[in-house]
């Protein structure tokens, strides 16, 4: 059994995705069990706007003013990245706890995009 989602399939026998690619034999497996009658699951509605996205934005923007206030001079912003926001995090000897708080919150902000 198969699951439509953006740009593909998904197999819930093992969780595999599988992309719309004509030369992808997983692919070319899944139209044959269409033709066979078969009907995947429909893709999942899209986010509402003010769900999780907004929730972990703000989640993420209140760690960053806190920084910001705790450590005079750091100037982090969302659109830094975790990845740009390392450099001067580790300049300002922020603690290794808030480092990884902050990382988390980044990864729950774009896995919620």
């Amino acid at each position: 059994m198969y699951k439509k989602i953006q740009n593909g399939f998904k197999r819930l026998a093992d969780g595999a995705i599988i992309p719309d690619d004509a030369d992808n034999k997983d692919y070319q497996e899944v139209l044959e069990w269409i033709e066979d009658g078969n009907t995947p699951q429909p893709a999942d509605p899209p986010a509402q706007p003010g769900t999780a996205h907004q929730q972990a934005e703000a989640a993420l923007q209140a760690e960053i003013d806190e920084l910001n206030a705790k450590y005079p001079g750091l100037s982090l912003s969302i659109a830094d990245g975790y990845a740009g926001a390392l450099g001067k995090l580790l300049a300002a000897e922020v603690t290794k706890e808030e480092c990884n708080y902050l990382n988390t919150l980044y990864q729950v902000y774009n896995s919620v995009q």
